[in-house]
C-alpha cells in the first residue's frame, strides 16, 4: 500500500518544483484525492534511533501528530463509504459506517497518545539502533477516495536517570561515573535538580602541585619504614592568613601502608621541628595515581599563618607509598578551611552548571547544558615509565612506577576549586525527533 512518510512529508500529485522550502514543519495536504479502498492509505512515523542507548533507556514523548480526512467525490461522483482509522496495532481508532453525508466537515484526529504508546512498544520489539516505526491505515470501502491533511509527528526520546547521584569532590576533577552510556548524539534538552553543598575547605590552586594527566610514565620516591623522611618544602607564607587544613599527597600505596605527615619549618633550607601534631592516615594498597588527603590537626594548621619556610615531611611506619613528582620535587596539593570563599564556578566538562558559594546552591528543574551529554572518544593512558633522577631529603629514589591505565570509555568531569558534595537528580535527556 502507498506510505506517507511523516519525517520527509511530499504532496502527492503535486511535481518536485511545487514543494515547500521547509515543508517538515508544515501540515500537508493531498492535493488529489486518494484512494483509501482495501487495503486502504498508509500514514507512517519512523523515528531513528538513539546511537548508543540501548531501547530500555528509552520513552517516547509525542508533542504533536494528527490527521484530518475529508471526503472526495470518485468514480461516478460517489462519495466515499464505510470509513475507519486503524492503529499500529490493527485496532479501530474510529468507523464511520455508511456513506459519508454530504457536507459533512473534515474529519480530525488527534493521534498524540496512540503514536507514543505504538512507539514504546516499538522500543521493546526493534533491534538496536533499528528505527522506531508505527502506522496508521485509513480504511474505507472500494472506490472509496479522501483528502489527507497530517499534522507531522514531532516529539522526543526520552532518557531518564533515576535516583539521586552524588560526586564528591576534594580539590581535584571527578568523573561523573553515573553518566554511562551516553549517546554520540547530543541531546536537544537537559534537565534536572542541582544541590551542591559546600565542605569548608578551598583548594590553594596556586600552590598545589597539578595531578599527572596520565597513569604511566611517572616517577616518584618510595615512602616506607626503612627509609629516612621525604620532605617537601613549600614559600614562606604559602597560603595566606587561613589555616591550613589539608594536605594531599599524590601516589599509590603499593601495600597497605600507615603515613605520618608533619609540617615542619624549613628556615635555611634545613628542616627543623614540626609545629605541631603530625596527621596520620592508613592508605589501602592501589594501582591507580591519585590524591591521598590528609586532615592536619587544627594546632598544627593554625601554626604556619604567622610566616616563615615550611615543609612537608612524610615517612611511613608500615607499607610502601610511592609519592609521585613532578620536576624533581614531590607533588603536593594544600587546602585551607575557609569560612567565606569566593564564589567559584562548578564546571562539568566543558559547561559550567553554577556558582557555588558558602551557602551551597539548590536548584530544582534547572535547565542544564547539554554540551556535556555527549560521549567522547575513548582513551588510553601512556604505558612507559620515567623514574625520577634528582635526589630527595633522606630518600632513595623509586625504581617502580604506577601501573598504566586501561582503555576506558571518556566521562565528563566535574570540577571546582572547593570541596563541595553534588548531588544531580531526576536527569532528563530529550534526543529531539
Amino acid at each position: 500500500m502507498p506510505a506517507a512518510d511523516l519525517r520527509e512529508p511530499v504532496r502527492a500529485a503535486a511535481p518536485a518544483a511545487a514543494a515547500t522550502a521547509d515543508i517538515t514543519q508544515q501540515a500537508f495536504v493531498f492535493a488529489v484525492p486518494v484512494d483509501v479502498g482495501p487495503p486502504g492509505y498508509a500514514v507512517s512515523v519512523s523515528w531513528p534511533a538513539v546511537p548508543g542507548v540501548p531501547n530500555a533507556d528509552l520513552a517516547p514523548e509525542v508533542d504533536r501528530h494528527a490527521v484530518t480526512i475529508g471526503a472526495a467525490l470518485g468514480a461516478g461522483g460517489a462519495r466515499p463509504a464505510d470509513l475507519a482509522l486503524r492503529g499500529p496495532d490493527g485496532s479501530t481508532v474510529w468507523a464511520i459506517p455508511g456513506e459519508s453525508p454530504a457536507g459533512a466537515p473534515p474529519l480530525g484526529t488527534d493521534l498524540r497518545i496512540l503514536l507514543e504508546t505504538a512507539l514504546g512498544s516499538a522500543l521493546e520489539t526493534a533491534a538496536a539502533g533499528a528505527p522506531l516505526a508505527a502506522t496508521f491505515t485509513i480504511v474505507g470501502k472500494a472506490g472509496s477516495r479522501v483528502t489527507v491533511t497530517v499534522d507531522p509527528a514531532r516529539g522526543s526520546l526520552a532518557r531518564r536517570f533515576a535516583g539521586v547521584h552524588t560526586t564528591v569532590l576534594a580539590g581535584e576533577p571527578a568523573a561523573a561515573a553515573w553518566l554511562t552510556g551516553l549517546s554520540t548524539e547530543r541531546p536537544a534538552t537537559a534537565t534536572g535538580d542541582l544541590t551542591v553543598r559546600y565542605d569548608g575547605f578551598r583548594l590553594l590552586a596556586d600552590l598545589s602541585d597539578p595531578v599527572p594527566a596520565g597513569q604511566g610514565g611517572v616517577g616518584g620516591w618510595v615512602v616506607d619504614p626503612g627509609g629516612g623522611p621525604v620532605l617537601r618544602a613549600f614559600p614562606p607564607a604559602g597560603y595566606g592568613g587561613l589555616p591550613l587544613a589539608r594536605v594531599g599527597l599524590v601516589g599509590r600505596a603499593t601495600a597497605d601502608c600507615a603515613l605520618a605527615v608533619s609540617l615542619v619549618r624549613y628556615d635555611g633550607g634545613r628542616p627543623g621541628e614540626p609545629v605541631g601534631p603530625a596527621a596520620t592516615a592508613t592508605v589501602a594498597a592501589g594501582a591507580r595515581l591519585g590524591t591521598v588527603w590528609l586532615d592536619l590537626p587544627a594546632d598544627t594548621g593554625a601554626a604556619g599563618t604567622g610566616g616563615g619556610a615550611f615543609a612537608l615531611s612524610v615517612q611511613a611506619s608500615a607499607g610502601r607509598f610511592l609519592w609521585a613528582t613532578g620536576d624533581g620535587a614531590a607533588l603536593a596539593r594544600f587546602a585551607v578551611a575557609d569560612p567565606d570563599p569566593e564564589p567559584a564556578a562548578l564546571r562539568l566538562g566543558p559547561a559550567t552548571l553554577c556558582t557555588v558559594g558558602v551557602a551551597g546552591v539548590h536548584l530544582p528543574h534547572t535547565d542544564l547544558s547539554t554540551a556535556p551529554f555527549t560521549a567522547a572518544p575513548s582513551t588510553a593512558a601512556p604505558s612507559t615509565a620515567a623514574p625520577s633522577t634528582a635526589a630527595p631529603p633522606a630518600a632513595a629514589p623509586s625504581t617502580a612506577s604506577p601501573s598504566a591505565a586501561q582503555p576506558t570509555a571518556a566521562l565528563p568531569a566535574l570540577d571546582c576549586p572547593l570541596f563541595v558534595h553534588v548531588d544531580v537528580s531526576d536527569l532528563v535527556l530529550r534526543y529531539q525527533r
